[in-house]
């Protein structure tokens, strides 16, 4: 018995205690309506998923755990019901290893892209494929993950599967012999240093991907080849590699995706020579209900409508906010508010909302800040401090070292792995559009030194407030001006930090996670509209 079969049932189960059904929020949810679906009370959905702040507030892409309805064993999470645009049942079953067009087609749509982006993708990373002929999912073990993720302690008694990067060994059913040497010895840290997969998501990225624990997004790679795609969508969505996709920017993609050695193993080469290939086979879309095919492909990005006397119009993107479309389109956010008066929240917008641009033509979707569309490239300066909160989250569980090289977010890559809190909080207020300025100092935020980041803030106009006014994105000043984190949450003044710390007692490599005030903490917020 295989140790991945063996563990379906129990080891995985006590690591992973508490495996519920995951529901993936689709546009037009709301969590009453979730919980009545899976016939569960609101109060207990509202309990089984402590991370919705507001229930009132959920957003497409999110997982809900529905409790009280755990899966059988091994089955992983509850397959997202099939998007019937996309071919409905003509889709990829539950627990099936196949994937067929209608499901290339239903990721193709929610990635605006064609069906032949998303398989040369699948190509390059698996040969096409996700699982093995025996039914386990296909995986590639790294050492020097294993080797990070444990401190290095098995480096010495274990080289084959402990130490630097290489030494992958062989392919195929082989690379479980490596992977239950690691498990026997570390079983969490075990699942994170592998890829998963037909598009070969890391363990480490299991929260990206919209899993907790790592143990929820293994069992669910193991369930079927849709949960591989939706977590391929989810990762493209969270590292903001859509623009990439979009764009055909292979090497863009590329580096983002896998590392910044992607040139060396010529990912971008082969993901463009397979879109060429796939390309010129692309199959129309699967028609609503039948197999028939439609009469027109479907287009791979919303159409913007045709402007109004005196307005253009925008459609929304995921990860836009309206003082950020406001800014980018040279008008006020009065001005785009009052312009579109069926947005009653103006803090909540949705991918695809058509949004009037007042005293312009018709945009579409112009790329954010001059045409540059990379993955580092900052948001203009207009964006809210929610939208900080939101973008650090995704990084959860990163490693600061792999986070300032990856290019997802404008961090400096020659600060020390030990003090990047700065770093990452300046990278992160840039990428929300909060600040045009980076600094990776936080020491004398307290004194008035001029290259802190503290003393740049209210240089930009940001105040202190005090703990009960601040709010998810604000900046949070900590250990007597030693330290940088945001505000993730206030309840009722009970705050949680986001941030980049320290991990071994306080002196080890940083990762992002979440922290509490300590230390006279004071709290800035930028000026509010």
């Amino acid at each position: 018995m295989t140790v991945l079969s063996a563990i379906s049932a129990a080891q995985l189960q006590r690591i992973d205690a508490g495996h519920g059904r995951q529901h993936t929020v689709q546009h037009g949810d709301t969590l009453s309506g979730i919980a009545k679906q899976y016939g569960v009370s609101l109060s207990a959905l509202r309990s089984a998923n402590p991370q919705v702040l507001n229930p009132n507030v959920i957003y497409p892409g999110d997982r809900i755990t529905v409790p009280g309805g755990q899966t059988q064993a091994g089955s992983g999470p509850a397959p997202v019901p099939a998007d019937t645009s996309a071919g409905g049942s003509t889709g990829a079953k539950a627990g099936s290893t196949q994937l067929t067009m209608a499901d290339y087609q239903r990721a193709a749509n929610a990635l605006g892209v064609d069906v032949a982006t998303v398989r040369a993708v699948a190509e390059v990373e698996s040969s096409g494929g996700g699982f093995l002929a025996d039914g386990r999912p296909k995986i590639l073990f790294e050492r020097h993950i294993f080797a990070r993720e444990t401190g290095g302690r098995f480096n010495g008694s274990h080289p084959g599967i402990s130490g630097p990067a290489g030494g992958y060994g062989a392919g195929g059913a082989h690379q479980y012999t490596r992977f239950e040497q690691a498990f026997a010895l570390d079983p969490v840290a075990a699942m994170k240093s592998a890829s998963w997969g037909e598009f070969q998501i890391m363990g480490f990225n299991h929260k990206m991907v919209g899993y907790d624990s790592v143990g929820k997004f293994v069992d669910a790679m193991r369930s079927s080849a849709g949960s591989q795609l939706d977590a391929f969508v989810s990762f493209i969505e969270s590292a903001g590699l859509k623009g990439k996709l979009q764009n055909k920017d292979w090497a863009g993609f590329a580096r983002g995706y896998n590392g910044p050695g992607y040139a060396k193993n010529n990912y971008d080469g082969k993901m463009a020579a397979a879109y060429a290939k796939y390309a010129g086979s692309n199959p129309p879309p699967v028609a609503s209900g039948g197999t028939k095919p439609a009469t027109a492909p479907a287009p791979t990005a919303p159409a913007p409508t045709a402007p109004e006397s005196g307005t253009g119009t925008y459609s929304v993107r995921s990860g836009d906010t309206l003082s950020g479309i406001a800014q980018k389109h040279g008008v006020s956010l009065s001005a785009l508010a009052a312009a579109n008066p069926q947005i009653r929240n103006i803090d909540l917008i949705f991918p695809n909302q058509v949004v009037k641009i007042p005293g312009g033509g018709s945009t579409g979707n112009a790329p954010r800040v001059g045409g540059d569309s990379r993955i580092d490239a900052p948001a203009p300066v207009g964006g809210s401090s929610s939208d900080a909160a939101k973008i650090a989250e995704k990084y959860l569980g990163w490693w600061a070292g792999d986070l300032k090289v990856s290019g997802h977010l404008p961090m400096d890559p020659s600060v020390p792995n030990t003090v990047n809190c700065a770093n990452f909080v300046s990278a992160v207020l840039q990428k929300a559009g909060l600040i045009n300025f980076h600094t990776n100092l936080v020491t004398g935020s307290n004194s008035g030194n001029p290259q802190a980041l503290g003393t740049m803030l209210k240089a930009a106009g940001w105040t202190v407030v005090p703990a009960s006014q601040a709010r998810p994105g604000d900046v949070a000043i900590v250990n007597n001006g030693g330290h940088v984190e945001l505000v993730h949450s206030n309840n009722n003044g009970k705050i949680t930090l986001i941030g980049s710390n320290n991990t071994g007692g306080g002196s080890g490599p940083q990762k992002v996670s979440y922290g509490n005030p300590f230390g006279n903490a004071w709290y800035l917020t930028p000026p509010r509209k």
